[in-house]
């Protein structure tokens, strides 16, 4: 079965219903100021979405915990990485690899970058060549910020 990896702005409900539910509540807060200066990409197996994620060009509540960073980077036309998300039963066919692949051919110049608040998702980041920049605390959350 052959996938395709597509831009997917134009229907953002289709990718928003693939995501987990609390994401998609943190996403619908956001999503009516982002979605003019945001792109999504999603990767297609048979017609369904299976995977995908949302390059940010402008300022969300996501990047908070770093602020100073986010305004930095934005003003260097830098895209942030939110939401990227492999369909559980598609999980372990490297479909997050293929995403961020695809993402870095479209863009070949622009420094991409990210926050994630799993430590065991740095060595998938690692191996994509994202490299840690800083790290924060938040009460008990802690949180990475990754660049490419």
């Amino acid at each position: 079965m052959a996938v395709t990896f597509e831009k997917h702005t134009d229907n953002p409900l289709a990718f928003f219903k693939i995501l987990p539910l609390d994401w998609t509540e943190a996403l619908n807060l956001v999503w009516e100021n982002a979605k003019s200066s945001s792109e999504i990409y999603v990767i297609k197996e048979d017609g369904d979405i299976i995977a995908g994620g949302i390059l940010f060009k402008q300022y969300t509540q996501d990047m908070a915990l770093f602020k100073k960073e986010a305004e930095e980077f934005l003003a260097e036309h830098s895209f942030y990485i939110g939401y990227l998300w492999v369909n559980e039963t598609h999980r372990g066919r490297d479909l997050g690899t293929l995403w961020l692949d695809s993402v870095k051919s479209s863009y070949p110049k622009a420094k991409l970058w990210l926050t994630i608040e799993e430590e065991n998702l740095k060595k998938f980041y690692y191996k994509n060549d994202f490299q840690v920049v800083k790290e924060m605390e938040n009460g008990d959350v802690k949180e990475w910020l990754l660049v490419y």
